[in-house]
């Protein structure tokens, strides 16, 4: 269904943007708000709009995590490692787990 015009999907013509007003009253917090400004605010938003600010908050407060590569390795692969493990343990253990003197 191609879009049409007059439909009233979306945030109204004029509204502000809550997200972008929480930004704002961050980046003032150190000069002129307080906490219970800020908590106060967050209330008057709904759910929604809450939700999104705080997650644009969000990543200020908590340290992110770098993504790390994961070689692919074969199931050959594992295979040899796994051989080459208990190829790896001493004989005098490898007796003790077996049970063999």
């Amino acid at each position: 269904m191609p879009f049409e015009k007059g439909h009233s999907i979306g945030r109204p013509i004029g509204s502000k943007n809550k997200a972008t007003e929480l930004k704002k009253i961050i980046r003032q917090v150190g000069t002129s708000f307080t906490a219970e400004e800020i908590i106060e605010d967050l209330r008057k938003m709904s759910p929604r709009s809450r939700v999104d600010a705080l997650m644009h908050v969000w990543k200020y407060l908590e340290p992110t995590k770098k993504a790390i590569e994961v070689a692919e390795v074969s199931d050959e692969e594992k295979k040899e490692e796994y051989i080459q493990r208990l190829m790896d343990i001493p004989l005098e253990n490898y007796n003790k787990l077996h049970g063999k003197n």
